[in-house]
């Protein structure tokens, strides 16, 4: 039987705004087009994961507002369990304001709203049972990240963290980590490297970030160039597949959540980073990140 994913996660409303070039500080320019369309990366990830076909679950918080009706109807849509998406009065649903160049590249302003009011205490794990794949970014409280690992671990189910934001990244749960999926700036900061790594020296960054803490496997990031696997010291690459990039927003939750999504389904660790490279690089040429996510069978005929 098909383990499942549980995203532990946020769920924003994205305002794409697509523009010529990013503006300067200070300067006004205008923009091409703007669009609402759901996101944040929870429910990126989810509908990663559920567009693999996996069963998965989505834990999240929205605001008792349009945009979390949107947001809720959107999952649906992927047939996403939001069972365990709370409403939250008297805050808005969590929104990110996203814009765009011609060339896909991105920048992102989060307000969280609703993602920050979870309380003290994670309180889903019955959700969580042996074999699952729990799968958590840093968009919400890390204090819930770290609970809902903790009780993972104690339920004989995998964690995977994708530490992005990365300026909320606490070190500290690295110890709760089975997999860590970052880009390069995630991956020197889990390194406490004083700057960036370049894909030159990833592999000793991986090696860095993992000695003395508990996670010992790395998957690194890299867009076009695709990625570095970290595995307990065995050391692997998958190629990139270039394309033609519309919009990069949700690339690597398209990747974590196709990562989660192939490993409960049985692949091993090369061949779930090899299926997510892929959706990765079909998710960049589509506007928008949730919507962007590729169906199995469009993975698929890339393999075949």
């Amino acid at each position: 039987m098909m383990s499942k994913v549980v995203v532990v996660g946020s769920l924003n409303m994205d305002i794409v705004i697509q523009v010529e070039r990013h503006p300067h500080v200070g300067e006004t320019i205008f923009s091409q087009s703007v669009s609402s369309i759901p996101g944040g990366k929870g429910a990126n990830q989810a509908a990663a994961s559920a567009s693999q076909g996996a069963a998965t679950h989505l834990i999240g918080r929205v605001g008792a507002d349009d945009f979390g009706d949107a947001l809720l109807q959107f999952c649906h849509r992927f047939c996403i369990n939001t069972d365990a998406v709370k409403r939250v009065p008297n805050l808005p649903t969590g929104q990110a304001f996203v814009t765009v160049d011609v060339e896909g590249v991105n920048s992102v302003v989060v307000h969280g709203g609703a993602n920050q009011s979870w309380g003290a205490t994670f309180s889903d794990t019955e959700l969580i049972g042996p074999g699952d794949m729990i799968l958590a970014q840093l968009e919400i409280p890390t204090h819930i990240v770290a609970q809902a690992f903790e009780a993972a671990k104690t339920k004989g189910a995998t964690t995977i963290l994708n530490p992005s934001p990365v300026a909320f990244f606490d070190l500290d749960l690295l110890d709760l980590t089975d997999i860590l999926i970052a880009n390069e700036h995630e991956l020197g900061t889990a390194a406490q490297a004083k700057s960036q790594p370049s894909s030159a020296d990833d592999y000793a960054a991986a090696e860095a970030a993992a000695a003395g803490r508990a996670c010992k496997r790395i998957i690194t990031t890299l867009g076009e160039l695709g990625v570095r696997i970290y595995d307990r010291g065995e050391r692997s690459s998958v190629p990139g597949r270039r394309v033609q990039a519309v919009d990069t927003t949700g690339a690597g939750d398209c990747f974590a959540g196709t990562f989660a999504a192939a490993l409960a389904d049985g692949a091993d660790f090369v061949a779930a980073a090899k299926r997510a490279n892929l959706a990765a690089s079909i998710s960049v040429t589509r506007l928008g990140a949730g919507p962007s996510m590729p169906t199995r069978d469009e993975v698929d005929a890339l393999i075949n």
